[in-house]
């Protein structure tokens, strides 16, 4: 009788070990989960902070993309307008260009003569420049080529006027008269008969 007691007692002891061990897991596991649940809590605040600020950033890349294009296309092109859209597709976002003639939407790529999609490019280019942070020196060239010769002062007054705005040296090569009556100074080249050009 006494031995099986002692047996007994044994058993609960060792039932109220595994018991001790298992409570103190049970405590841990919580604790763990409380920091989990916690982390997880943290992680979609901060993700939410995130989109915001990638929504801010869009929003002030898109007003500032769009206030170039439109300047430089509705000076020479007044019933042209762009605007840009940032769509997700395939898990990423990505940049869609649009352009409109009197609100209708157009593919400049099919519009004949005239440059339209040149003067656009002008004004991409200027855009793309202000959002790095390279030297204020851009250099351009012959990019009125397939702007028809009539629209190619307002060219020439457009880029004087954005050079000034946005502190940008624009360098350019241009055999256009009217966009080189804009420019600041105008240094001539000619090659000579072995083929060497020099600066006049």
């Amino acid at each position: 009788m006494e031995s099986r007691l002692s047996s007994y007692k044994e058993y609960l002891n060792r039932q109220q070990g595994k018991y001790s061990t298992l409570q103190s897991q049970l405590t841990k596991a919580t604790q763990d989960q409380k920091m989990l649940a916690d982390r997880i809590t943290s992680i979609m605040e901060a993700q939410v902070v995130i989109q915001q600020v990638a929504i801010q950033t869009q929003a002030l890349v898109i007003f500032k993309i769009e206030s170039i294009v439109n300047r430089v296309l509705q000076a020479v092109f007044p019933e042209y307008s762009f605007k840009l859209e940032y769509k997700v597709a395939r898990g990423k976002s990505e940049a869609q260009l649009n352009f409109f003639f009197k609100d209708n939407p157009v593919d400049i790529l099919d519009q004949v003569g005239g440059g339209v999609s040149d003067v656009a490019a002008i004004g991409l280019r200027l855009a793309v420049w202000s959002l790095s942070k390279t030297a204020n020196v851009l250099i351009l060239d012959e990019i009125s080529k397939f702007v028809s010769i009539d629209l190619q002062p307002r060219v020439g007054e457009v880029l004087a006027e954005l050079s000034k705005s946005l502190g940008l040296q624009l360098i350019m090569v241009s055999h256009s008269v009217p966009i080189n009556e804009k420019a600041d100074a105008l240094f001539r080249i000619e090659q000579d008969k072995n083929g060497i050009s020099h600066v006049i």
